[in-house]
């Protein structure tokens, strides 16, 4: 996958408008599933400003182009990331971002849960904006774990880096991984990618686009 800063997506207002209506494709179908739950007209991100606003200077967000006029599939050999082969999955200049988004994930920093609980014991970064091309060619690819992968990486990488830099042995890092999700919609999934819920929270109508009320959990995953 490709991985960009947050200047280059503010220097490349084409990929991070793909990112976004990605994004708010991807939301929609998920709350789609239970329209009595879930206002399904409420963006994820109604402009650009509110994708910028989800990002920090150390924010990196993950993503898989595919050609927009390729009618080649892209696989994953039973869902494992290491086997994806396909042409559509090549690192792109990003000088050269005029293929069709079919994946994204985001890292940025932790700052606690909804309400900032942990803000201030906590460390980390959130994993955010994981999504999939609603395409059959795409949809249970691995493409998702793909990415989660790569973030994870980089971001041992970048910790690191950092301690290497601080006159710090380097051996055995480990970094926090936050997700915040609706227990009803994708809790199960979490856990199968190895997070734990540490906390959970029944929120309210008007909460995530929600119409009547929903359990929101706090899963970690340290790598």
């Amino acid at each position: 996958p490709t991985l960009l800063t947050t200047p280059e997506l503010k220097s490349n207002t084409q990929t991070a408008l793909a990112i976004k209506n990605l994004c708010n494709q991807a939301f929609s179908r998920h709350k789609a599933l239970d329209p009595e739950k879930w206002n399904t007209s409420t963006l994820r991100f109604p402009d650009l400003h509110a994708f910028y606003a989800m990002l920090t200077p150390e924010s990196i967000v993950a993503v898989i182009f595919g050609d927009n006029n390729q009618d080649g599939a892209t696989k994953a050999d039973n869902g494992a990331a290491d086997e994806i082969t396909q042409v559509n999955l090549e690192t792109k200049s990003t000088t050269n971002m005029a293929s069709k988004i079919i994946a994204c994930a985001a890292a940025v920093p932790w700052a606690g849960g909804w309400s900032h609980e942990g803000r201030a014991t906590e460390s980390g970064f959130e994993i955010k904006i994981v999504c999939v091309d609603a395409h059959p060619r795409y949809l249970h690819k691995g493409l998702a774990v793909y990415l989660l992968g790569a973030l994870e990486r980089h971001l041992i990488e970048v910790e690191r880096a950092r301690l290497r830099a601080e006159g710090v042995e380097d051996r055995g890092v480990q970094v926090q991984l936050w997700i915040l999700a609706a227990e009803c919609i994708n809790g199960v999934y979490w856990r199968k990618r190895g997070y734990e819920k540490v906390r959970s929270k029944v929120e309210g109508a008007g909460v995530w686009s929600c119409k009547t009320s929903f359990e929101m959990g706090v899963f970690r995953k340290v790598v």
